[in-house]
This record gives C-alpha cells, sequence and structure tokens, in this order.
C-alpha cells in the first residue's frame, strides 16, 4: 500500500492506493518556480504565441476588409480582457 499526503485546503490528507494501481509518483515543482518576466509580458508572449492557434495578428489580417471587424476576449487567471480591431 502507498501512501500519499495531499494537499487539502488548509491541512494535508494520506490517500491510501494498492500497490497494483500505483503507476508512480508525478511532483509539482510550482512552489519552486520562478516566471522570469512580469505577468503583463507573460500574458502578452502567450497571446502573441499562442499553443496550436494563429496568433490575433495572423486572425485579423483575414478580417482585414471594408466595414469588418475583429474581436477577441481571452480569460486569464483573475483577469479578463477584451480586444477590437476595426
Amino acid at each position: 500500500m502507498v501512501e500519499i499526503k495531499l494537499p487539502y485546503d488548509k491541512k494535508t490528507i494520506v490517500a491510501k492506493i494498492p500497490d497494483e494501481n500505483f503507476a508512480g509518483l508525478l511532483e509539482s515543482k510550482a512552489e519552486n518556480f520562478h516566471n522570469p518576466l512580469s505577468e503583463e509580458e507573460t500574458v502578452e508572449r502567450s497571446l502573441d504565441n499562442p499553443i496550436g492557434r494563429p496568433s490575433f495578428g495572423e486572425i485579423a489580417k483575414r478580417c482585414h476588409r471594408p466595414h469588418s471587424s475583429c474581436a477577441f476576449s481571452y480569460h486569464y487567471p483573475n483577469h479578463f480582457a477584451s480586444y477590437s480591431l476595426s
């Protein structure tokens, strides 16, 4: 039996997993991660280089017709932003 401590609310709980069901442990390094960019730079870079999608600029080029506009919105934790290109 493998016992794993899991953070839960402001405490820790223990999950007991039978050995035959335990594939391995994946540990987060999030508490040690330091982003060298500011939040604004991170969002800007993410918007300029989306994963698996064209950038806003590439989409806007397709919308460039007389009397047309493109509207963009995205959700970032604790923030919401909207852009409109006319």
